[in-house]
């Protein structure tokens, strides 16, 4: 499931703080048209309204494609805690056709997440019909 949720950001040019809505999860199963914003850096993009500046909000985020079994993190601010990849590696236990959750390439950069997304992509191509 993708799940959008309202944090407050800080412009990072100008320092102008808003509430702004982010995706910390895109299921692109569910919600096709994700894919397609994370590649046209639509998705979590934040414009400054005092300055204008344009940038990608610094939250993590999980990219999930259920067909194709594959998982990315977008991890701006670092290596995704111990703790909330526990909680990964037991739900991939007890729903063993979810195990490639706990298995999931962290990347830091924007730029990397999306190499990372279509590295999977081709690996796993052919692979969305069968399931």
């Amino acid at each position: 499931m993708s799940r959008l949720i309202e944090i407050d950001l800080e412009c990072p040019s100008c320092g102008f703080g808003i509430e702004w809505p982010v995706y910390t999860s895109a299921n692109v199963t569910l919600d096709p048209e994700l894919r397609d914003m994370i590649f046209s850096d639509e998705l979590n993009r934040f414009i400054c309204s005092e300055c204008g500046d344009v940038s990608i909000a610094g939250v993590s985020l999980m990219y999930h494609d259920m067909l194709r079994k594959f998982a990315v993190w977008f991890c701006p601010q670092g290596p995704i805690p111990e703790e909330y990849v526990k909680k990964l590696e037991d739900l991939a236990h007890r729903k063993e056709h979810m195990t490639y959750l706990a298995m999931a390439d962290q990347t830091f950069t924007w730029e990397e997440f999306k190499e990372a997304i279509r590295d999977k992509e081709s690996e796993t191509a052919g692979l969305e019909g069968r399931f």
